[in-house]
């Protein structure tokens, strides 16, 4: 018997995040865990006379790829990959780890190859702004937050709103009330982030927030903007792990200045840390801060797709210089390493090796 909540997903996403319409083609990815969800789905695209296009991973692919793999294979992506998406109107993929430390043995350099590879995909989802991407709870991601899947499943529904009678509505209605705080959020010009390990400002003035209202992540639920390029100064603690890329990092330790990255640390994973702060030139600039707005908060780890969750400069750029009153927001850290939901630029869905 399918879970309600999982039907109520796929019309969200389908509906209400991507928009999907007739004959339009979507890429629906996903692993064989999260074949419920990605079974509902494809049922929901045929429904709104929509073209599913599904891509299946297998378990144990990805670390096939990093064990296999020669030097041409991080050189181009497939020519047909690229097609598929340059063809797509639209994406969903969906995370359903089965183990969150699979790919905690490979070289963080192949990773960084493979994600350079493929940087023009992420390119094209991008440009085309009509992607979303969700979890499907399994028992290693269970596992990694310290809950039953029970518990976890209720976690993460209930941060999707599914448990209301139309989520649809509730989203609508978040967007609304996140865009309001953005009004007050945009006449400041610092933030001040201060908490156990961490006392970091930022200069915000003449950016724009972006409102996180489920449309690119479900979960989500947070307002973000990206701080001026080189405001950033003091250090900042991340004492949640998270299991990010196929393994874990904790304990995580950054001091800035003059917007970079100078010193970092972590507890657990410190050279993959490294290797993504060094990825580009860009990698050691905060990409963006933003605030979380969901009601659901429990769990003492965090899973993340993200590869980039310390680094990326960020793409937007400042709006026309206006003066603005002086203002300052502070707000407390949380000591969360992953951010309530996932950075477009870090987080679209691309291409499986």
């Amino acid at each position: 018997m399918v879970d309600e909540r999982l039907k109520k997903l796929a019309r969200l996403l389908v509906e209400y995040s991507i928009g999907a319409g007739e004959g339009e083609q979507v890429v629906v990815s996903g692993g064989v865990a999260a074949e419920p969800l990605i079974r509902e789905i494809y049922g929901r695209l045929l429904d709104v006379g929509a073209v599913p296009i599904p891509q299946v991973q297998l378990p144990g692919m990805q670390e096939m790829f990093f064990e296999r793999a020669k030097e041409s294979h991080y050189e181009e992506t497939p020519g047909v990959t690229r097609a598929i998406y340059e063809g797509a109107d639209a994406f969903i993929s969906i995370m359903a780890s089965q183990n969150t430390k699979a790919l905690a043995a490979v070289d963080p350099g192949k990773q960084r190859a493979l994600g350079k590879r493929d940087k023009a995909i992420q390119e094209i989802v991008l440009g085309k702004d009509r992607w979303a991407l969700t979890l499907f709870p399994t028992a290693a991601l269970a596992q990694e937050s310290e809950m039953s899947l029970a518990d976890y499943e209720e976690f993460v529904f209930a941060a999707m709103a599914l448990n209301e009678d139309d989520p649809v509505a509730y989203w609508k209605e978040k967007a609304k009330e996140q865009g309001r705080l953005i009004e007050r959020l945009e006449r400041a010009d610092e933030v001040r982030i201060v908490g156990p390990g961490t006392d970091l400002k930022l200069r915000i003035g003449g950016r724009k927030f972006l409102n996180g209202d489920g449309m690119h992540n479900m979960p989500c639920g947070e307002i973000f903007t990206g701080p001026i390029e080189d405001s950033a100064e003091g250090e900042v603690f991340f004492g949640i792990p998270v299991a990010v890329a196929g393994r874990e990092v904790s304990g995580v330790r950054l001091r800035f200045e003059g917007g970079k990255v100078v010193e970092s640390s972590a507890e657990k994973g410190e050279e993959y840390l490294n290797a993504m702060l060094d990825a580009d030139e860009g990698s050691r600039y905060l990409g963006s801060s933003g605030s979380g707005r969901t009601t659901a908060s429990r769990g003492r780890r965090r899973t993340s797709s993200s590869t980039r969750s310390w680094g990326a400069r960020s793409t937007s750029r400042s709006a026309a210089p206006t003066r603005r009153r002086a203002a300052r927001t502070t707000r407390r850290s949380t000591g969360t390493l992953s951010a309530t939901c996932a950075r477009a630029a870090s987080s679209t869905p691309t291409a499986s090796p």
